[in-house]
């Protein structure tokens, strides 16, 4: 039998250059992404029975269907992009073969540049390999609801004493029915009862917890409380092999990167607590949980939405991979961008997109007056900058500036980005107190303020607890503390959770213990401060508002003493802390547009 193959090769040039037509978030841009992913590798190619075999460095081959006018290939890329050109395609492009060299030797019928019908009779598939990616996308991107009929009266946990509120209702029914979904409810409203209900309605046999390392504890007592079975805690990587029959596993995300093997196995549920701290796509934690096989998934949060809308669709994409595929189509529809950045959904589109994200978003009504929560008396403190504040933050702005001004029509590098983040961390470390940098300098205005108000609390017998992104900046405070004879405690992520524990139930209990000291770790998920205490301090301000919302519940939420809660926080009119503001500004509005 005569071998009509041809085969040519190509060499990839690694200091190839990559283009940006138009934005990232643009068709163009897919376009010029795979010519230059082509012309940055190697590859061997193999003409035959018109159709080109291309094999990367790697040895993974796909199928190319190309005659110049219709191009189609076999790869997950092509079909999932729909851009209509990937880099296998472009890398034939860039053999620079003539019309005739490539014309069709038997009759195809094309269906649409994704797929064909190929060649009728015994010897071929009906359809080539590149419509069974299609088929799959298709059946995963509409996900079935569970049809099952629950009982008007839907109170699960009543034996115990739980009675649910009417929007816990709606969403243990709604979270049952669309299977895969986000719950969204404000810190202290019933997160945790509602997946337990869920559990204990669809009485599954595997079911896995991930959460933040402070709450593992917190689910497993609420495990053993409700009676809903055996469950494994896991502490250290050795745990794991003492997993067998257990019905729950409880790991942190943490845990969950250091052993994804995890996710080799099918679980019947699984829930994801305080789900917003997988961040966005670039994560480890999203790309480790992303492999979680399971057909409930109860995600969880107060704050989804930590800098931009990003964030929500990574936290989409992490319930159904399809939804929103292909991205650069999904924002050229719905989202306002430059050429670099995205800034959030479009004015006119906020309804048809919150209505196209409905079923993965349960976001109830909720009559709060029910939960005599405590109002919220925000004091603004203005502060001053030494000229050492001033001269340091002044330089590192200054290195930030080319960088800043780059991101706005180009996407920054890896390196570029650490280094701007780097600047800017620094700049509001200088505004905050210039011996987080330099030692030696003179104490701030700020740290200076906020021990005056330390002292007006606690003479007045008041507890306050006080909160910074830096251990050094509460380390900042501690002499001040024991001069005046203020006793005080601390919880930060350097401590063991034996001692963290410790260190809450010291502040709550002691009433000789005014001061709490907590990095964020005591922002997330820790319950109790409410009973002790009514005044927060924020050391500084943070790029990411939702944060601070996190650390005002923990003290605004039912059970509070107070009527009110008293929230401190400083501002010195810097550059830094003005971008922080708009920054806040416009992440609020994002927020309002989806999630109001």
């Amino acid at each position: 039998m005569q071998n009509n193959s041809r085969y040519f090769t190509l060499n990839g040039d690694p200091q190839e250059k990559l283009g940006y037509h138009g934005g990232i978030y643009t068709r163009s841009y897919q376009e010029v992404r795979a010519i230059y992913d082509a012309k940055i590798r190697s590859w061997a190619i193999e003409y035959r029975d018109n159709l080109f075999y291309v094999t990367d460095s790697k040895e993974k081959t796909e199928t190319v269907y190309f005659d110049h006018s219709i191009k189609n290939c076999s790869c997950d890329g092509f079909v999932e992009n729909q851009s209509g050109t990937c880099m296998h395609i472009e890398a034939i492009h860039l053999l620079n073969l003539r019309k005739d060299e490539v014309s069709p030797v038997r009759p195809i019928v094309f269906l649409n540049d994704r797929f064909q019908l190929k060649q009728i009779g015994k010897e071929r598939p009906f359809f080539t390999p590149s419509v069974r990616p299609f088929l799959q996308m298709v059946k995963k991107q509409t996900l079935p609801f569970d049809e099952r009929v629950l009982p008007d009266d839907l109170e699960p946990l009543k034996e115990f004493g739980i009675d649910l509120f009417s929007f816990q209702k709606e969403s243990v029914r709604a979270m049952i029915k669309n299977k895969r979904s986000m719950l969204i409810l404000k810190m202290g409203l019933g997160k945790t009862i509602c997946a337990l209900s869920c559990c204990k309605i669809l009485d599954k046999k595997k079911i896995i917890i991930v959460s933040p390392n402070s709450l593992k504890f917190q689910w497993q007592g609420e495990i053993n409380r409700f009676k809903l079975g055996s469950s494994l805690l896991v502490l250290k990587g050795d745990d794991l092999a003492n997993y067998q029959n257990q019905k729950f596993l409880i790991i942190s995300y943490e845990m969950l990167n250091r052993h994804p093997e995890v996710l080799d196995h099918t679980f019947d549920i699984a829930i994801a607590d305080e789900i917003q701290k997988i961040k966005n796509a670039e994560s480890v934690s999203w790309a480790t949980l992303t492999k979680l096989k399971s057909d409930f998934v109860f995600a969880l949060s107060g704050t989804p939405i930590q800098n931009n809308l990003s964030d929500l669709l990574a936290l989409i994409t992490f319930l159904n991979p399809y939804e929103i595929k292909p991205e650069w189509k999904f924002y050229e529809e719905y989202c306002r961008f430059s050429r670099a950045k995205m800034y959030g959904v479009l004015p006119h589109k906020v309804r048809e997109l919150r209505e196209k994200l409905d079923r993965y978003i349960i976001n109830p009504k909720v009559d709060y007056s029910s939960f005599k929560l405590p109002s919220k008396q925000h004091h603004l403190i203005k502060v001053g900058l030494t000229e050492d504040q001033a001269r340091l933050h002044g330089g590192y702005l200054e290195g930030a500036r080319p960088l800043i001004a780059k991101s706005i029509n180009y996407p920054l590098t890896l390196a570029e980005r650490t280094k701007l983040n780097s600047l800017l961390t620094l700049a509001r470390m200088a505004v905050t107190d210039a011996r987080l940098i330099k030692p030696d300098l003179p104490e701030s205005d700020r740290m200076k303020k906020i021990q005056e108000q330390i002292k007006l609390l606690t003479d007045q017998g008041q507890k306050v607890v006080i909160y910074s992104e830096w251990i050094k900046s509460l380390q900042l405070l501690e002499p001040f503390l024991v001069a005046q004879g203020i006793k005080y405690a601390c919880f930060n992520g350097n401590l063991s959770t034996k001692v963290r524990d410790k260190e809450l139930k010291k502040f709550i209990e002691d009433r000789n213990v005014r001061v709490f000291l907590s990095t964020d770790s005591g922002g997330l998920g820790i319950d109790g401060l409410q009973f002790a205490c009514h005044n927060i301090i924020h050391v500084e301000k943070l790029w990411n508002p939702m944060k601070i919302d996190q650390r005002n519940g923990r003290l605004v939420r039912a059970l509070q003493k107070s009527s009110q809660v008293d929230i401190f926080e400083f501002t010195s009119g810097s550059e830094v802390e003005l971008m922080i503001d708009d920054a806040s500004e416009r992440k609020h509005a994002i927020i309002a547009d989806m999630l109001a």
